[in-house]
């Protein structure tokens, strides 16, 4: 069996309902066939509140990262509460076309909803 990229395959991962509905669009720019939907789903599925949690918790993961490979930056540090479209705008900025950069977002987001994968 080929070994993957994702800690869970983007089609094996069970969404919560949705209560929101913005239009993300920070992995769009990822170069391969994969459903990234599904993550823009689970960030919907999360209070307005806690999108500075997944933001915090994805800083230390790149900061983390960055400790190992310094060739791979960290997110920018944000201490005020975010809103969906700043979370949006932070992540498109810090993934800049790098599908690594994308990579390491979406296996954060899924550790974020899905911690006891490791």
């Amino acid at each position: 069996m080929e070994e993957s990229i994702f800690n869970i395959e983007p089609q094996d991962i069970k969404v919560p309902k949705c209560i929101h509905t913005y239009n993300y669009n920070f992995l769009d720019q990822f170069n391969y066939n994969i459903n990234h939907s599904i993550y823009y789903q689970l960030i919907n599925s999360m209070e307005h509140f806690k999108l500075k949690n997944l933001y915090n918790y994805l800083y230390l993961r790149t900061f983390k990262i960055n400790k190992q490979f310094p060739e791979i930056n960290y997110l920018p540090k944000v201490k005020k509460n975010i809103n969906e479209e700043e979370l949006n705008q932070l992540f498109d900025n810090y993934i800049d076309n790098d599908d690594i950069k994308s990579i390491i977002i979406m296996n954060g987001i899924q550790l974020f909803f899905f911690p006891k994968i490791i």
